[in-house]
């Protein structure tokens, strides 16, 4: 999902979705050597929101829900390159009236098609910050936030993301049966005897403490592969 201003247009479905979020919502890693730490950015608010609600509704999956959040200097820099591409384009849509010469069109025309390639780099460096929610245990108190920085390169900014998550155990797309047993161990079995199968898949979907998964068959191949 790209660009949406508010959370009602995220789907409260269980199946695991990279949210990229519009150019309002910025972040801005803290500094390493603050004395205490920042208030939240545009884009961890945001999110935060999107975690708990859809809409006016209570969003039911917040286990699905990964962040990719714009850079706040980064941001400044793409809006540079595209009022210039705009500034460019406007002298070539009133050509006739500002009286230019062949010559002075196709320096225009370089200059758009510059400031094009400049903006096709520039949207993946700004969209960079991976915000993932998470809970160490379960409660009320609210997403913890792993932030991770994706690195440049050729694959699109989705499968960077997922390559990432799965890199830092942030999303899985297999998980063995002992994994499980801790986790059930550990949230799932203290006050009853047994787990659905369907429950436990659902769970996942729901709970930040859980582990978060690509689909349902993560969960499945890790029972009956034990």
């Amino acid at each position: 999902h790209s660009a949406q201003l508010d959370s009602s247009g995220i789907p409260d479905e269980p199946s695991t979705r990279l949210v990229l979020l519009a150019a309002q919502y910025t972040h801005k890693p803290p500094r390493k050597d603050s004395p205490q730490p920042p208030p939240p950015s545009p884009a961890k608010e945001w999110a935060s929101q999107c975690l708990q609600s859809k809409g006016n509704s209570l969003r039911q999956y917040a286990n699905t829900l990964i962040f990719l959040a714009p850079d706040q200097d980064n941001l400044e820099t793409l809006f540079e390159a595209i009022a210039d591409q705009r500034a460019w384009q406007k002298v070539i849509d009133e050509k006739l009236l500002l009286q230019i010469t062949v010559n002075q069109e196709n320096q225009a025309a370089a200059k758009i098609k510059e400031a094009t390639t400049t903006i096709a780099a520039l949207i993946p460096q700004t969209w960079c910050h991976l915000l993932v929610p998470h809970q160490s245990q379960p409660g009320n108190q609210g997403p913890s936030w792993d932030e991770f920085r994706l690195s440049a390169g050729s694959e699109s900014l989705v499968k960077r993301a997922s390559g990432k998550c799965q890199q830092e155990e942030a999303l899985y797309q297999a998980l063995g049966a002992s994994r499980i047993r801790r986790y059930l161990d550990s949230f799932l079995w203290q006050n009853r005897e047994s787990v659905n199968v369907k429950e436990l898949v659902d769970w996942c979907r729901k709970y930040l403490y859980l582990p978060r998964v690509s689909t349902d068959e993560v969960i499945l191949e890790g029972l009956t592969n034990a």
